[in-house]
């Protein structure tokens, strides 16, 4: 899906910024300025927002509250990846800091929009807010023909770069008398000096951004939930590997005869969370809230207590699959096994875990635990990128 032209972008935006600023009290859907472009104003269904850039390029970004669907990926998606060295980074990143859920972003090379390229059903492009706009506007209307002549004529006139006084004043006529200003010089001179700003007067340019030096060399990709931190330290953990460890000591005999029991000839996977619940310090699987029975979460914490080593620690992800046969049973101390499937792991768990242990045996991911990922963001190599799996928490 790609945005429309960005003159036109640029037109809505602006066409309704004025109307917004000539009419403050109405519920309009209005834009604002943003240090260098335009944004919408958010009213509880999402933003978007554009700018041009010095050369005839543009960049624009946003997200739908209802369909914002770059929330809960793990790992994070870097919208950025990919932009090219025009691309205005700190505007942008400003916009994501600002906004937290900015869930797409594509830049205009003069020719042609492009973007990241994103998991799944990923996407999301401006939304036009035109007929809202106008029907926040013609309600307080006494005549909404006249109202629709006056929103079109304004319209118009943004597109062609022609909004005058005339324009401006035109805008109030319809309106019921409660709402039009006792005296049109003052609000029609600021309307008409937003217009300016905006390029949209005859002879005015349009604002610019600067356009970037190339991307910054150091650049941490925006975290928009919490589940995604544990995302980028998942894949961390995917990509780490087991430290060189004696063989268990211990088999999870109990373990295996209540599995047969309860559940038959089956095979579980835990996690261990680390929860202040006494019986509940397992996850089962990575179905969402899926717990560990109490019985099973206190054989399980037998089991991994009986293999404890005061300086190696515990393992953090288990596996134990039963058979008519028997059981076998695998352990993870030090990565993310590719038999679990998803890339949510427990931080409580994992923090308690690795402060127990001697610090030759935290794995390398394990300063990741102490950073305000949340906060800073994540480094570029954390983030999804085109061809590796990924796991979608939407629902």
């Amino acid at each position: 899906m790609q945005p429309d032209h960005p003159d036109e972008l640029w037109n809505e935006a602006a066409g309704h910024a004025l109307l917004g600023a000539a009419l403050p009290s109405e519920p309009i859907i209005t834009f604002e300025e943003d240090g260098g472009g335009l944004r919408r104003v958010e009213f509880g269904s999402g933003t978007w927002g554009i700018a041009w850039v010095d050369g005839g390029r543009a960049v624009t970004y946003g997200f739908d509250l209802d369909y914002s669907t770059a929330r809960r990926r793990l790992p994070p998606v870097d919208l950025l990846a990919g932009a090219p060295g025009w691309f205005p980074w700190d505007y942008v990143h400003a916009a994501q800091k600002e906004i937290q859920l900015v869930s797409w972003v594509h830049w205009w090379d003069g020719e042609t929009w492009a973007r990241a390229e994103y998991p799944g059903d990923m996407d999301g492009v401006p939304d036009s807010g035109g007929e809202e706009s106008f029907e926040g506007y013609a309600d307080g209307s006494e005549d909404p023909d006249a109202a629709r002549d006056a929103y079109d004529d304004l319209m118009a006139a943004v597109a062609a770069r022609a909004v005058d006084t005339a324009v401006i004043e035109a805008l109030y006529a319809p309106l019921e008398e409660a709402l039009q200003p006792p005296d049109l010089t003052a609000p029609v001179a600021e309307v008409l000096d937003l217009a300016r700003r905006l390029g949209v007067t005859p002879g005015a340019s349009r604002p610019e951004l600067a356009a970037g030096t190339g991307e910054p060399a150091v650049r941490r990709v925006h975290i928009m939930d919490l589940e995604q931190v544990e995302g980028a330290i998942a894949k961390a953990m995917r990509n780490s590997f087991e430290l060189d460890r004696p063989a268990p000591s211990a088999d999870p005999d109990e373990v295996a005869a209540w599995v047969r029991a309860n559940l038959g000839e089956t095979s579980i996977e835990v996690a261990y969370t680390g929860t202040d619940r006494p019986g509940h310090n397992y996850k089962l699987g990575i179905g969402w809230g899926k717990m560990a029975d109490a019985e099973l979460s206190a054989l399980l914490d037998a089991w991994r207590e009986r293999e404890a080593d005061p300086e190696r620690g515990r393992w953090t992800h288990a596996r134990v699959a039963v058979t008519a046969d028997g059981f076998t049973a695998d352990r993870a101390y030090d990565h993310l096994p590719v038999w679990w499937d998803g890339f949510r792991v427990h931080l409580t768990g994992l923090r308690a875990e690795m402060a127990s242990r001697a610090s030759r045996w935290r794995p390398s991911w394990t300063g990741l635990l102490d950073q305000d990922l949340a906060h800073e963001g994540v480094p570029l190599e954390l983030t999804w990128r085109p061809g590796e799996r990924f796991q979608s928490l939407a629902g």
